[in-house]
């Protein structure tokens, strides 16, 4: 006569509980680095707008703007990085989860490249309407 033993079940819940607990944790402290960048890369951007709202370099201002993407696109690369190596421990809707994520992180990487371009021709045009009044200035010195 066998009887059921409960106590290996037990232990195995206690393992799958605990490699869960560690991959939320993980996925926390990512979310984390994610928010901690995101606020950075907004308060970089402010400060690029600010700049060019009094009127100091565009120039300068668009090379804040590549860096803040450029700080952005590697700590996604990092939080992917990260997603995949405890994504075999996750079931499949922790994996939905996490490809909702990426897709919308792709996005605002898409919308930031935008903006940049948008910011880039906006600051092309200052540079533009600069070059036109020390032009215009210029010939009035001449006459």
């Amino acid at each position: 006569q066998e009887t059921f033993n409960l106590d290996f079940i037990q232990t195995i819940n206690r393992e799958h509980i605990t490699n869960f607990e560690a991959v939320m944790n993980t996925t926390n402290q990512n979310f984390s680095q994610i928010s901690n960048n995101l606020q950075t890369v907004s308060n970089e951007l402010q400060d690029t707008l600010e700049q060019m709202n009094n009127g100091q370099s565009a120039l300068s201002a668009q090379n804040h703007i590549d860096k803040a993407l450029v700080d952005f696109t590697v700590a996604t690369k990092s939080f992917e990085k990260s997603a995949k190596l405890h994504s075999a421990q996750l079931d499949n809707s922790l994996n939905r989860t996490f490809d909702k994520i990426d897709a919308e992180i792709g996005d605002i990487v898409i919308k930031l490249a935008d903006f940049a371009t948008h910011v880039s021709l906006e600051s092309r045009e200052v540079q533009n309407s600069i070059r036109k009044y020390h032009d215009m200035v210029a010939r009035q010195v001449k006459d």
